[in-house]
């Protein structure tokens, strides 16, 4: 059941009917209908967003080139777009249905479309991956700057660089007393340093590598400069993967739709932009990797070990990387040299590069030295204790299935890469052997450090430089065949990673308990609840929900590790059939399995003030107002700083119509009502007008964001039902 990246094996046979081609076409094309129209559920209600007209563009566009690709058997996708019809007629029985409504529909689609550009001949011009990346990267970065803005280390990375051009010096105390900060971050900012200079002085506790790469694009253009500069790196990055995986797999064709995928997924296509250490980690590890095992002559040598010798200076950790080059050039060295060859010509080989290596770790070295006093990079963290074995049963199972932070819950076509591992190994021994030896550092690192999500930052903060060896891997259990449950895997990854891109506030937070991303991109179910989390100690009951999740991730890494090289036969529409039955029951077993308590408030809300379709009743709704079943009892005297009962709630800039039902008559003083940001918890108390069973008011919003519900003072009083409406022309 493969479907090999060639075009005399289309995904739909050699003869294709043209009713499966116009089925497979419809179903990726309502596919994109359903999941931009959105799905919300009031109790037992369920309903469907009317698709806006530039939802109607982009689905007919998504059909056509499924029907131009020639792409068949694609029609089993259709059964997650049939789960909210199903489970509206079933609730609450079937209500785990209801997660497959929505944004994550556009997984489905953006697999059959996978399936279609597999099948097709046609791929992109080779001259244009770098330019549509970097404009692509660029985009993501002005979001960056415009909703987000600098935060977690990279504005003390910043305020290295704008000593560097104000003082020309590394000494931090007067750009803090200043507040220099002020000109790229709004909030106060503190040094971040563990111990001081020999006379007292403040420097940065981070590497001076990236303050001195960004330093021309910061000295000429300031914040915005930098953070475009980082976007042109890792559109350079993705150029270098696909060099990659040219070399490891001799198939130009599959390396050009690898560089894409990996372009288009988590983490690169998040990190773009921002001032963090790993992309530029990245492009030197696989820049150096690739000069030191496929290059010859002495130049390609001289390239792998500077990349080796820079990568410290980024970060002490990443001596990790520069040991992993350093080993894989010397393996290519020593092989270039005959045994016969005179002590002269040895020499000549080993060097230069050797030179760069000392000459860097010499100076490092004395870097540290001349600002610290010691030679050794790793006591500027002090003497407290770091790494601790006690963190590794969370860190481990986290860097890879955290709802937040883990790789494989936002890019799960990465899991194939184990299985290129092992046809790397049988290829190309001494990049497997450096490949696995950055990658057992890296994870091994991370997973025993409290800190091993990272901090305010994208998912898979510290694995981000392993995209080159991670890329190698996944390229070789790609050239075995492209089988729907592969695609589907990418195609889960392809909706995370631009849709993560586009709503890039929801990806770039620090820990939350629950994901923004999937908090905010479900349909009439929220994801989060399916999901296991590792960050904080309360949601320790979650983490049994990886256990579903890895046994799925499971299937298609037995197949592409056991399957056959290539099949030259049609795949069989079983595929897509047997992968969509058993992502689906995978979710409803996790979500069935939580613990967490759900939200029914964000479940009725994603459609407020959009007109939808009320399933089962087929009642059409102008206005989509919100409801949601509660059994609260607010009790002021127990919380005098007021009551949460509706979280995290989207609400865009208009007027609102509050009302919450009580199951008792309304007699005494009403409670205020407090309207707060859920980021900032911001928010101030309002009046609220009392009925014979009921309290409302009218909240007026300014800023679209996620807000928290709150009630204060008052009598006590029962609540049964909460109904939000938008206020017409509000």
């Amino acid at each position: 059941m493969e479907v090999p990246l060639t075009q005399e094996n289309p995904a739909s046979g050699a003869d294709p009917s043209r009713g499966d081609r116009v089925a497979s076409a419809g179903t990726v094309g309502m596919l994109v209908l359903l999941a931009l129209g959105g799905a919300a559920r009031d109790g037992g209600s369920a309903a469907l967003g009317v698709p806006p007209d530039s939802a109607v563009a982009l689905g007919c566009l998504a059909g056509a080139l499924a029907w131009a690709s020639g792409v068949t058997g694609l029609r089993a996708f259709v059964l997650p777009a049939g789960a909210l019809l199903v489970g509206s007629f079933l609730l609450p029985a079937t209500a785990p249905l209801l997660l497959f409504s929505g944004p994550p529909l556009l997984a489905f689609a953006f697999a059959g479309l996978v399936l279609g550009v597999a099948s097709s001949s046609w791929r992109p011009p080779k001259w244009l991956l770098a330019p549509f990346f970097f404009a692509l990267y660029a985009g993501v970065s002005y979001q960056v700057q415009t909703r987000v803005g600098p935060d977690g280390d990279e504005p003390q990375y910043l305020m290295v660089s704008e000593s560097l051009v104000r003082d020309h010096d590394l000494v931090l105390d007067q750009d803090f007393k200043e507040q220099r900060y002020r000109a790229f971050f709004s909030r106060p900012l503190e040094p971040d340093f563990r111990i001081r200079g020999p006379q007292g002085q403040i420097y940065s506790l981070h590497a001076v590598g990236l303050s001195i790469l960004i330093l021309p694009a910061y000295w000429a253009f300031g914040y915005p400069g930098a953070s475009f500069f980082m976007a042109l790196l890792a559109a350079l990055l993705v150029r270098e993967v696909r060099r990659m995986a040219t070399e490891v797999t001799g198939d130009g064709k599959l390396a050009e739709g690898t560089a894409w995928l990996i372009g288009l997924s988590p983490p690169v296509i998040h990190f773009a932009g921002l001032i963090f250490t790993e992309i530029p980690a990245a492009l030197l590890l696989c820049v150096g990797l690739r000069a030191a095992v496929f290059g010859r002559g002495l130049g390609p040598a001289l390239l792998s070990a500077a990349c080796a010798s820079a990568l410290p200076w980024l970060n002490v950790r990443y001596a990790i990387l520069a040991v992993a080059v350093g080993g894989a050039l010397a393996w290519r060295l020593f092989e270039e040299v005959r045994p016969d060859a005179d002590l002269g010509r040895v020499a000549r080989r080993l060097l230069p590069p050797a030179l760069v290596l000392a000459g860097s770790a010499v100076a490092i070295s004395l870097y540290h030295h001349s600002l610290w006093g010691f030679f050794d990079p790793r006591r500027v963290y002090g003497r407290r204790r770091e790494f601790s074995l006690d963190i590794l049963p969370e860190g481990l199972p986290g860097l890879f299935f955290d709802q937040e932070f883990g790789l494989f819950v936002y890019a799960p076509i990465f899991v194939l890469s184990l299985a290129g591992f092992v046809q790397l190994f049988k290829r190309r021994k001494s990049l497997a052997l450096a490949a696995l030896f950055a990658a057992v550092g890296v994870i091994a690192t991370a997973s025993v450090w409290p800190m091993w999500r990272g901090g305010f930052n994208p998912p898979a903060r510290f694995l981000v430089p392993l995209v080159s060896v991670l890329a190698a891997g996944l390229a070789l259990a790609l050239q075995r065949g492209l089988r729907p449950a592969t695609a589907l895997l990418a195609g889960w990854s392809l909706w995370c990673g631009l849709g993560g891109a586009l709503n890039i506030e929801t990806v770039h937070r620090d820990r939350d308990g629950v994901a923004p991303f999937f908090r905010t991109q479900s349909g009439a179910r929220e994801w989060t609840a399916a999901l296991p989390s590792f960050v904080l100690q309360e949601d320790r009951a979650t983490r049994s929900l990886a256990w579903p999740w890895a046994a799925l991730l499971s299937l298609p890494l037995l197949g592409a590790i056991s399957g056959p090289k290539k099949q030259r036969v049609p795949p069989r529409r079983r595929g897509a059939l047997l992968a969509t039955l058993a992502f689906m029951s995978t979710a409803v077993i996790a979500d069935r399995m939580s613990p967490r308590a759900r939200s029914p408030e964000r479940d009725s809300t994603r459609l407020l003030g959009r007109a939808s379709l009320v399933l089962p009743t087929l009642r059409l709704e102008a206005d989509g107002r919100a409801g949601w079943e509660m059994d609260f009892f607010y009790e002021p005297h127990r919380a005098p700083l007021g009551v949460r009962f509706a979280q995290a709630i989207p609400l865009s800039p208009g007027r609102y119509e509050l009302t919450l039902e009580s199951s008792d008559l309304m007699g005494g003083a009403a409670p205020d009502l407090i309207l707060a940001d859920h980021r900032t918890a911001r928010g101030s108390p309002q009046a609220m007008k009392t009925a014979a069973r009921s309290l409302s008011t009218t909240i007026v919003v300014g800023v679209a964001s996620e807000y928290d519900l709150s009630l204060i003072g008052g009598e006590p009083v029962s609540l049964r039902r909460g109904d939000l409406r938008r206020v017409p022309g509000g």
